[in-house]
């Protein structure tokens, strides 16, 4: 006979024959992954106090708390959508070779978020804490080109509310979202950039912050990741490598070798139960500016992509 391989349950021989279906997660639209290769077709659908139902192509002068919609091409697409936190004149543009630029406006304190799946209780990438069996993640492949130009790009999960204007996503800012945990960009600006992990709980009114022992030269390209897991914790991951321990980065985003750097242990945080959870990109500029290209968005369930062993029966 022969083994027959499904995402969410592993070899079977003697159970629910899969060979002509996907897994469950795939089937189901709770995995993404995109390569930006074309440019996306946007949409907007005015602004979220307002939001309208036929939509419109997006104001050039830019409009902020705008809603926008576009689709990340791939062979399983992601669907996003973005929320002009203030009046972004620019759109997200696809370079030749790099990938999807998402900083937008190169102005000082410009700011743009970016959630895969959409900001909804029925976001398929999101995860309803305390409930939900899977485990969650968001990994990102980056090219930031001017590594000081930015002091806040956040790559993480957030309670599903309406979206905000952030005060700050830095230690002891307020990043106004109520409950978050997030890697990257998170503290003053330097050269070379260090990396972090923030949170807030409970609408706290301040975030707590951790530099993780990494930097970030000008045109490194960088994987920021995080996993959520059925337990509620997040873990942050540099380059594949976990922050929850002392452990060497050796390799950048593509695998290609750079100096050893050591990471430091991430802080402890739990999302509290009952919170609908939906995954998130945001990004402010700094007095220096930068672009910076998304090259690849993988989003979904770990079971789908083989690391969540607990659930492969």
């Amino acid at each position: 006979m022969t083994d027959t391989f499904d995402q969410g349950k592993g070899v079977e021989p003697h159970k629910r024959v899969y060979a002509d279906n996907l897994g469950e997660g795939l089937r189901y639209s709770h995995y993404g992954y995109a390569k930006p290769s074309t440019q996306p077709l946007i949409l907007a659908y005015g602004t979220q106090a307002a939001p309208v139902g036929v939509p419109t192509l997006p104001a050039g002068a830019g409009v902020a708390d705008q809603i926008t919609n576009f689709r990340l091409g791939g062979s399983f697409g992601i669907e996003m959508q973005m929320h002009a936190t203030t009046a972004q004149a620019l759109q997200p543009l696809v370079h030749v070779s790099k990938g999807l630029e998402i900083a937008l406006d190169q102005v000082d304190n410009e700011c743009v978020e970016y959630v895969p799946g959409g900001n909804s209780d029925l976001n398929p990438f999101g995860l309803l804490a305390g409930t939900d069996r899977e485990s969650v993640f968001i990994r990102a492949i980056l090219e930031i080109t001017t590594n000081n130009g930015i002091d806040q790009m956040v790559i993480g999960y957030r309670k599903r509310e309406n979206y905000v204007t952030p005060t700050s996503f830095l230690a002891a800012g307020d990043a106004l979202y109520t409950d978050f945990f997030g890697v990257g960009f998170n503290a003053a600006v330097a050269s070379p950039n260090p990396v972090g992990v923030v949170s807030d709980i409970a609408n706290g009114g301040s975030n707590t912050r951790t530099a993780i022992g990494f930097t970030v030269t000008s045109g490194m390209i960088v994987k920021f990741e995080l996993r959520l897991g059925a337990n509620r914790k997040p873990d942050a991951y540099i380059n594949g490598i976990p922050a929850n321990g002392r452990n060497n980065v050796t390799k950048n985003g593509v695998g290609a070798a750079i100096a050893t750097q050591t990471l430091v242990p991430q802080h402890s945080y739990t999302f509290a139960a009952a919170l609908q959870l939906v995954p998130f990109i945001f990004s402010r500029q700094d007095a220096g500016t930068s672009t910076v290209f998304l090259r690849e968005l993988e989003v979904g369930r770990l079971v789908d992509v083989g690391l969540q062993p607990e659930l492969r029966v």
